[in-house]
């Protein structure tokens, strides 16, 4: 059961995000997800389902307006972009390590990459901010925004100026999740591109 310490009045954003990490062993739910431009206009949105489970294991499928799956199985990383019928495959080396999902799913020592601060309470949420210590980061801060105790958005902040913005529902913790959907299997006829071999 996820830690009620998370509610708790607390001014270490630390200890609180690495209690509801530990205490979760899968999460599950229906995500939307809106991208801003440099000027704060909409550029892109998009909606799917996230399935995660330790360590490191992770299935976050787009649905719509594209098709598009990103599968860890915690050593491999496939992205399968449906309607190019192409997927790529990578090692979870350190970038893919430090990204968001691979955070929740327990692959992380927080201390050790992130800067951790409590930014308080707004929007209905519970806010708390990681900005990674490397500078070669893909992004440049992420904010996790928890609500009864749940984590139920989240916001990217990318170094192309860009801001992601990703809202949960239909959350589920702490249940059993098939283990085969976290193994991807090639179709037929698909172009696979192969960067382990590099």
């Amino acid at each position: 059961m996820v830690q009620q310490s998370l509610s708790a009045e607390s001014d270490n954003a630390l200890d609180l995000l690495n209690d509801y990490i530990q205490s979760l062993d899968t999460y599950q739910a229906v995500f939307s997800q809106t991208i801003f431009g440099q000027n704060g206009q909409q550029v892109d949105m998009a909606s799917g389902t996230v399935s995660l489970q330790k360590p490191g294991k992770f299935y976050w499928a787009y649905q719509e307006p594209y098709s598009q799956e990103l599968i860890s199985d915690g050593n491999n990383l496939w992205v399968y972009d449906v309607d190019l019928e192409q997927v790529t495959i990578n090692d979870m080396d350190l970038t893919h390590n430090n990204s968001p999902a691979a955070i929740l799913s327990g692959n992380v020592d927080l201390s050790s990459h992130y800067s951790v601060s409590d930014l308080g309470e707004f929007d209905g949420y519970r806010w708390i901010e990681l900005e990674p210590l490397e500078s070669e980061q893909e992004f440049s801060a992420v904010r996790l925004g928890f609500k009864e105790i749940q984590l139920s958005g989240m916001v990217l902040f990318d170094n192309l100026g860009q801001t992601t913005v990703i809202q949960f529902e239909d959350i589920s913790t702490n249940k059993e999740i098939p283990p085969q959907l976290f193994h991807f299997q090639v179709p037929e006829n698909i172009d696979v591109i192969d960067s382990r071999l590099q």
